[in-house]
């Protein structure tokens, strides 16, 4: 009884919570047609960055909060930045609002670096920790996505027998590199209580992720060097 009681007060809350959620939005939503001033406009919109981005941080996975990290301090930024070009005096002596905007656009690209490093890396920690069974999976198929440019990814289609189930799993993983080869069999570990949750030790396409945001976090390092060094913008 105590635990249904609690499962509906937990049911309320979230109700209570989807209705403020609703009108939040709806109102900030009207605000963009009505709003006139610049600098409202960009706190308002900084609002939803901020919001959005708080409410993955606290219902994501682990390695899911680094993802909206970048998107709540951009949305943090848009807020701050536009109310203390409208207060000045808010600003201590000596301090120019304009180098501190640029600091601030290179540290968000800085955390997004480290975030895109991060999280592939992270994302890969939790599969090792809940994929305790293995299985002997075949490539049957593959998922096709094609960019406006015309590059096309492929996503491998797997197909094992689990439980007493013919399961067909798809990696969210699109690559045009190392793409595993169809009919042929490799070992996945998978979670046994949702086998659609695997991995495949042998896949390395992470790797690309991970170097990607490295490369940023290294470029962007070097521009706020080379900045801070100069004194920014004279």
């Amino acid at each position: 009884m105590d635990n249904e009681y609690l499962q509906e007060q937990k049911k309320k809350r979230e109700k209570l919570f989807g209705y403020i959620f609703l009108a939040w939005f709806i109102c900030s939503f009207i605000g963009f047609f009505i709003i006139d001033d610049d600098n409202y406009m960009i706190m308002n919109l900084g609002q939803y960055f901020l919001v959005f981005g708080l409410m993955v941080i606290f219902k994501a996975k682990k390695y899911e909060k680094l993802i909206a990290i970048p998107l709540a301090l951009i949305g943090l930024s848009c807020i701050v930045i536009p109310y203390c070009m409208m207060h000045p005096d808010l600003v201590p002596s000596g301090v120019d609002l304009d180098d501190v905007i640029v600091l601030l656009i290179l540290c968000g690209f800085l955390i997004t670096g480290l975030c895109a490093a991060a999280v592939p890396i992270l994302k890969r920690k939790h599969l090792k920790e809940i994929c305790t069974d293995e299985v002997q999976a075949t490539v049957v198929d593959y998922a096709v996505s094609t960019s406006r440019k015309g590059t096309t990814v492929y996503a491998p289609i797997y197909a094992f027998w689990f439980n007493g189930k013919d399961w067909r799993v798809c990696s969210n993983t699109y690559s045009n590199i190392g793409i595993p080869e169809r009919g042929k069999t490799y070992t996945l570990k998978i979670n046994p209580e949702n086998p659609a949750e695997f991995f495949n030790e042998r896949n390395r396409v992470y790797l690309i992720e991970v170097f990607v945001g490295i490369l940023v976090f290294i470029f962007v390092s070097s521009i706020m060097y080379l900045l801070l060094t100069k004194g920014l913008t004279g």
